[in-house]
């Protein structure tokens, strides 16, 4: 497995951060105080084979607070699937915001995501 972790400004502003369907606006680039940042966390299964019993987990900053996750491409492994993430508009200043997949799988030559939104504080 491949894994690379990404990080965009969506937003200078916090509005609709945790909506993945709303059109983020064109142009942002500062990471002020209320701004929408999203992380993306794709991994790849670069094998012949399909890869079983895939987790990973992030940690976010404790400048940021939680705003949404969400997963794409990963198919379930076991009865524990699923994305487990903090509650929506947790400060992660005093820790504890941490996203994490369980029980996943990736086809060979798939690849899965796991997106994350958060705001500046």
């Amino acid at each position: 497995l491949e894994a690379v972790k990404t990080q965009a400004v969506i937003s200078e502003t916090p509005q609709a951060c945790g909506d993945f369907d709303a059109p983020a606006p064109s142009g942002a680039e500062l990471t002020v105080p209320g701004a929408c940042i999203e992380y993306r966390i794709r991994v790849t299964n670069t094998g012949t084979r399909p890869a079983d019993d895939v987790s990973l987990a992030d940690e976010l900053d404790g400048s940021l607070v939680f705003r949404a996750a969400r997963l794409v491409g990963f198919e379930a492994d076991g009865p524990g699937f699923g994305l487990t993430t903090p509650v929506s508009g947790q400060d992660c200043a005093g820790g504890g915001c941490r996203v994490s997949l369980a029980d996943a799988a990736l086809p060979a030559g798939a690849t899965g995501e796991v997106v994350i939104r958060a705001t500046v504080r």
